[in-house]
């Protein structure tokens, strides 16, 4: 296992034994994070992708500090190292607004 592997991170709601994860998560192209910025007044990150979206990940939403963290961890990892990302939604929504999961881009890792 590469350390990429600790760090992708997917929500404890979303983790289910199931064969087919992409059922539960929408998952977007991959692309390097440029820039990160966080707002305090909705506790909310904002990713500046190399692809020109902007989505963001509203850090209410995850159900804990620990979830929080691992969030924070693998967005710093992969702003620091430039690998892609792909970053998932719930619910249907567009990954290019929004997010609530992030994995690194096996293809660059391999």
């Amino acid at each position: 296992m590469c350390i990429f592997d600790s760090v992708s991170f997917v929500p404890s709601s979303f983790r289910v034994e199931s064969p087919l994860p992409n059922r539960w998560l929408g998952w977007s192209a991959p692309a390097e994070v440029i820039h990160l910025s966080w707002d305090a007044s909705t506790s909310s990150v904002q990713v500046f992708l190399s692809d020109g979206r902007r989505p963001v990940c509203r850090y209410n939403n995850l159900a804990s500090d620990a979830e929080r963290h691992a969030m924070t961890r693998s967005l710093r990892l992969a702003k620091e190292t430039g690998v892609p990302i792909s970053l998932g939604t719930a619910g249907g929504w567009s990954a290019d607004d929004w997010f609530c999961a992030i994995r690194f881009d096996e293809s660059f890792i391999k």
